[in-house]
């Protein structure tokens, strides 16, 4: 940006994942720019190990975001902010704690957002009771004999748990006379509930102020 403009832009053809974009920008902000001290900031879906290595050579700083969910490093990450506590007020109500990981010492920050708590919370409410809906839906057919084979019944399952993000709410299975059975998975629905509302950072810059 430079007086609220952007000096570039860049467009893909369609169907190519964001990661698979960014060497090709590197390469050319390199290439058309003099720059000194540059901080690139990535979205979580830019994020690999090739990307970050691709920054790392170029001898660039990053910020880059993390996925909260099935991902040991953001586990680690949260514990030490749970650990750590307090952290530094932001405007909108919210905080940010800072912590370090070791072996390496690398930096992370933890971002508790009020507004993306409540929003995150409603969408899980919303597709936990559309999920619900649709798996007692589907359970009724089975037990009517509407739905027999156990391999429709799954990918009917499947395609509920899909559209609805179910898989982290509910699990199921086939009983040995052959009805639908659902459950609440609850230790997964905990784990979910305490990512609700926070933004995971990596940043290999330390003269950032976490706020």
């Amino acid at each position: 940006m430079a007086s609220g403009w952007p000096v570039a832009s860049y467009v893909f053809p369609g169907h190519r994942a964001d990661r698979q974009t960014v060497r090709a920008v590197l390469a050319n902000v390199r290439r058309r720019f003099t720059v000194q001290r540059v901080v690139w900031v990535c979205d979580r879906g830019m994020v690999s190990a090739q990307v970050l290595q691709a920054l790392r050579d170029g001898g660039d700083r990053y910020i880059v975001g993390l996925q909260r969910r099935r991902n040991p490093t953001a586990q680690a990450v949260l514990a030490a902010a749970r650990q750590h506590g307090g952290g530094q007020p932001l405007p909108d109500g919210g905080r940010a704690v800072d912590v370090s990981l070791p072996p390496d010492g690398a930096r992370y920050i933890v971002v508790h957002s009020p507004e993306r708590r409540a929003f995150e919370r409603a969408m899980r409410r919303q597709d936990m009771r559309r999920c619900r809906d649709a798996l007692r839906t589907l359970q009724a057919a089975v037990a009517a004999g509407r739905l027999k084979t156990p391999e429709k019944i799954g990918a009917r399952a499947g395609a509920i748990l899909r559209a609805y993000r179910g898989s982290r709410y509910f699990t199921w299975r086939l009983t040995p006379d052959g009805q639908f059975q659902f459950a609440l998975d609850r230790t997964t629905l905990r784990a979910g509930r305490r990512v609700e509302g926070t933004y995971l950072l990596h940043t290999t810059d330390r003269t950032l102020d976490a706020g």
